[in-house]
């Protein structure tokens, strides 16, 4: 979805606990600040990704609102593997830079070990997305946490009645044809039709 779709209907759906936001970098990021510079694969989240999933950082911290507003804060999580294989498993790396795309990020945070995200992920990014009207690039995924006692029945409903009060607000923005928001289960969004066959 766009960034302004993303922006309205995490602010405007009650049927959430947490709502977040994640951009993958098909390019990676290139980083410096071990031993060598590397590439390394990344994923842009806004600051709710991760009480969506319900992880966090065994070292450190996620990110903070500040710091996913467009022009904040510098800052990054990685992963475990990137932590140990290229920081040497420095345990006072959080609060240090390393240099991602010639850029000084402060590194707030270390994944739990073996976290994977769709792909695996070495570098998260704030996603500090720009909401404007006249973006109408669809790069933005989204990822909910359903309120306790709340069904997706019930959430799809919402976000369904939500889209003609966007379009009015905004008419000239979805593109034709366009019927608003589908919520899948994650599990299955991951998994798909695959079935495990035990004996």
């Amino acid at each position: 979805m766009t960034a302004l779709v993303f922006e309205y209907w995490k602010d405007h759906t009650r049927s959430f606990e947490a709502a977040a936001g994640y951009a993958g970098i098909n390019s990676g990021f290139n980083l410096a600040g071990g031993a060598e510079a590397r590439r390394v694969q990344g994923l842009q989240v806004s600051e709710g990704f991760f009480r969506v999933l319900g992880i966090a950082p065994i070292i450190g911290r996620g990110f903070l609102p500040e710091e996913d507003r467009p022009n904040g804060p510098r800052v990054a999580v990685i992963s475990d593997g990137l932590w140990r294989n290229y920081f040497g498993g420095d345990p006072a790396l959080v609060g240090k830079e390393a240099i991602l795309n010639g850029r000084a990020h402060t590194i707030v945070g270390i994944l739990p070990p073996g976290f994977q995200f769709e792909s695996p992920v070495e570098a998260l990014l704030p996603l500090q997305s720009k909401a404007e009207v006249s973006d109408d690039g669809q790069n933005t995924g989204m990822l909910a946490r359903l309120k306790s006692g709340v069904t997706r029945e019930q959430a799809q409903a919402e976000v369904a009645q939500l889209l003609p009060e966007f379009r009015r607000q905004y008419p000239r923005h979805l593109r034709p044809g366009e019927r608003g928001m589908r919520l899948d289960a994650y599990q299955q969004s991951v998994v798909g039709d695959k079935r495990q066959n035990v004996r």
